[in-house]
């Protein structure tokens, strides 16, 4: 379309290389989308060591970056969150899954208010930005950009309602794809899988995914395997520990940092696949179980809900055991409706067609 070619897209670039988490991924997709469909200019604002991404020293600076390379462009992508205020015409709005520890509602999981946001590093800086004496003048300034925002996308409907209640700014619902070569290879016709007796969970090894839950579930099936596998975080070590300590089943595996090639085939010879996140916006992972054959049993929370039947979610420990005793001992394959549903909801190109649109809205709807 002509007025693709006309519209100049730039890109505030703040993720780490290789992308590790499904948030990571998903902005990485974002910004790939956008370089191959407008001319872009992406400008990094941050240090990259390691595959981690620090920032925070430079906040300070972020306002202003931002709204000079705004006024150069004719539509300006960033990420967003309290944490991080900058002036943007399209954002991507991702708080993390809900911890125990995390302050009530969106704008807390979004580093707006007093409880410093989960995951700020390195440490000792918090105390620049969480603190009595600066937190009011950075709500203030994350609600103003937030404010000057024309396009908010988010993963799932559930976001959706609340940022309308919390900020009462609409938003686009984009849900998040699934990387082509992954995706071709899921969608291939395959022969049936001889699979094992085994609950499979792919997440990264911390704390806020609810591991915990996934242990007590095994210790109540002790003839089943159970397979933790996945990357690790700062406090994997630790955590990893004390999951394994308390499988007292001790039919409980882990397995860190595995390849796609083990990867697929984990989820192409396990017999259920088990999210046990609470109100994890949209789970790459589960949709690559479901893909896979793997059934899928998750949390009533969160993006599940609006793709997967009451029978593949739980709510409870309790729930969840006799749900996957029962696809386990019946040896239930994964619907074919439920896998034509998650194939629409993981194209890559399906995905490219809706940031097309948000950034032709994102130009219409520039606040100038």
């Amino acid at each position: 379309m002509t007025l693709n070619r006309e519209i100049r897209v730039g890109i505030l670039d703040v993720t780490p290389y290789p992308p590790r988490t499904g948030g990571e991924f998903i902005l990485h997709e974002i910004a790939a989308t956008l370089s191959r469909n407008f001319p872009t200019v992406r400008r990094r604002f941050a240090l990259n060591t390691h595959g981690s991404v620090v920032f925070y020293p430079f906040f300070p600076l972020c306002l202003p970056y931002s709204a000079g390379f705004q006024r150069k462009v004719d539509v300006l992508f960033s990420p967003w969150s309290g944490a991080l205020p900058c002036y943007a015409d399209m954002i991507y709005l991702q708080p993390p899954v809900i911890s125990a520890h995390d302050a009530p509602g969106l704008r807390g999981r979004l580093g707006i208010g007093d409880a410093t946001p989960r995951g700020l590093w390195p440490p000792p800086l918090m105390w620049l930005y969480y603190n009595r004496l600066v937190r009011g003048l950075l709500d203030g300034a994350a609600l103003r950009t937030l404010d000057s925002v024309g396009t908010i996308i988010v993963a799932s409907p559930q976001l959706g309602d609340e940022v309308k209640a919390e900020f009462g700014r609409d938003s686009m619902v984009i849900r998040p794809c699934l990387e082509r070569g992954v995706f071709e290879a899921l969608c291939r016709p395959r022969p049936r899988a001889q699979r094992k007796r085994r609950v499979l969970t792919i997440s990264r090894i911390v704390p806020a995914k609810r591991l915990e839950v996934m242990v007590a579930i095994a210790n109540e099936l002790p003839k089943v395997e159970f397979v933790l596998a996945g990357q690790t975080g700062a406090r994997s070590e630790d955590y990893i520990r004390k999951l394994t300590a308390a499988n007292v089943a001790g039919n409980l595996a882990v397995r860190t940092s595995i390849d796609d090639l083990t990867k697929t085939q984990l989820l192409e010879s396990s017999s259920v696949f088990l999210n046990t996140s609470v109100n994890e916006t949209f789970g790459l992972t589960l949709l690559e179980a479901v893909l896979a054959g793997a059934y899928p049993i998750a949390h009533a929370s969160g993006g599940p809900l609006e793709y997967l039947p009451a029978q593949h979610l739980f709510r409870t420990p309790e729930e969840a055991v006799h749900l996957i005793g029962n696809a386990i001992e019946r040896e239930l394959d994964v619907p074919a409706d439920l896998v034509e549903r998650a194939r629409q909801i993981a194209d890559p190109d399906r995905f490219e067609r809706d940031i097309r649109a948000a950034t032709e809205h994102a130009f219409l709807a520039r606040r100038r």
